[in-house]
Order: structure tokens, then C-alpha cells, then sequence
């Protein structure tokens, strides 16, 4: 697997779960480089890399965990994708439709025995993305979304009862 962008998000909250699935955790980048070295020690990376171009490069990295800004998540999928890649993108996937389009593009070239993971409650929501699923006869994307449970917010000074 490789990561690209390692915000406060992914590894607080993705990597552990993938680390506890047995991921082989294989390369993983930032914009500074510096959180990437980080990250990756403490999750035990094999590398950290300079840039996303690294990550989609690699040979041995059959899925692509995407944890940027948001602005990059659609750019960084349709890449991961164009490279018959695996993708999880924390969401949202796309910010218009221009750029949904894209990773929708993206995804029909894909290889036959290849398939994209998406993580994004977008594109069950955008009518170009529904109607891709329901034209494709495999399985090119999978569509998870979190939804927060309903109840008070919580601050770092409330206690929890």
C-alpha cells in the first residue's frame, strides 16, 4: 500500500486500521517529507517518499491511499487509477463535476481484472457517477460513506459522561 499525504486524519484514524488487516504498508509521502518520515517509521513503511509520483510509480504498491487537501483527492485518484491502481480517497472524491469526471474517466479505461476503491459519499450522490455504476458490468468503484452519529458536539474541554 501507499499513502500519499499523511494529515492529522490518516494516521489517527486509517492507518491503524489497515495496519491491524495486515496491509504491507510499502511507501508513503507528504508535502514536506518530514511528516511522511514520521508516519512511516512509526507504521513501519518500507519508504518515505518526496513526492505522490513516487508513490504511484511504485510497482510493488497495488493500492493507493489518498490523504491530502481536498483539492488534490480527485487529481491524485484518476492517476492512481490510470496506473490500474487500487484507490481509497478519504472524501470528498471530487469538488465539481469537472474533476468527478475525470476519476469517472479514469475508471472506465481501467484494465478488466483491475478495479478502483473509492471512499466517497459523492459519487452515490452526483447523477454522472450513479449512472457509470449502474452502465459498468464490473465492479470499478466501491462506495463507502461515513455518516457522524447524531448527538452533542464535544470539545477538548467536555467530559465525556
Amino acid at each position: 500500500m501507499g499513502v500519499i499525504g499523511a494529515g492529522g486524519y490518516v494516521p489517527a484514524m486509517l492507518l491503524p486500521h489497515f495496519k491491524t488487516a495486515g496491509v504491507n504498508f510499502r511507501s508513503i509521502a507528504t508535502a514536506s517529507g518530514v511528516s511522511a518520515h514520521d508516519v512511516g517509521k512509526r507504521f513501519g513503511f518500507t519508504y518515505a517518499v518526496s513526492s505522490a509520483e513516487e508513490v504511484l510509480d511504485e510497482q510493488d504498491v497495488n493500492l493507493v491511499v489518498v490523504g491530502t487537501r481536498h483539492d488534490l483527492h480527485a487529481s491524485l485518484a484518476a492517476q492512481a487509477l490510470r496506473r490500474n491502481k487500487h484507490v481509497f480517497v478519504e472524501k470528498p472524491l471530487a469538488l465539481n463535476d469537472v474533476e468527478l469526471d475525470d476519476v469517472l474517466q479514469a475508471a472506465a479505461g481501467l484494465k478488466r481484472e483491475a478495479h478502483g476503491w473509492i471512499q466517497s459519499s459523492i459519487l452515490a450522490a452526483r447523477s454522472p457517477g450513479k449512472r457509470f455504476l449502474q452502465s459498468t458490468r464490473r465492479p470499478a468503484f466501491y462506495s463507502l460513506s461515513h455518516q457522524r452519529r447524531p448527538g452533542p458536539e464535544r470539545t477538548l474541554d467536555s467530559k465525556r459522561k
